[in-house]
């Protein structure tokens, strides 16, 4: 996703519907970016947007996604969306 399609406020990153219910949860967004095509994946996919949350557990971030007041103003970021993925990790130590 270029500049021009990129819109904060349809993921409710600038109205207030997003990153309070987030924070309140405990999550951070650690790193929010421009996609493209992969360098290694399929050829006919690409990302436009990747966005990195941190969160301390998958239940604080399931507490998070289904929050009345996050769910009520939703709507945008739906409509934004053609497709998603959710890939929850778990932080390992890096060896010496």
């Amino acid at each position: 996703m270029n500049e021009s399609m990129w819109r904060p406020e349809e993921f409710g990153m600038k109205k207030g519907t997003t990153l309070p219910f987030l924070r309140e949860s405990g999550g951070e967004v650690m790193f929010l970016g421009d996609g493209g095509e992969f360098l290694i994946g399929p050829e006919d996919e690409r990302w436009d947007l990747v966005m990195l949350i941190r969160q301390s557990s998958a239940q604080s971030f399931l507490a998070f996604s289904s929050h009345q007041d996050y769910l009520a103003g939703i709507g945008h970021r739906t409509a934004a969306i053609e497709d998603s993925r959710l890939l929850p990790m778990a932080e390992l130590p890096i060896p010496n």
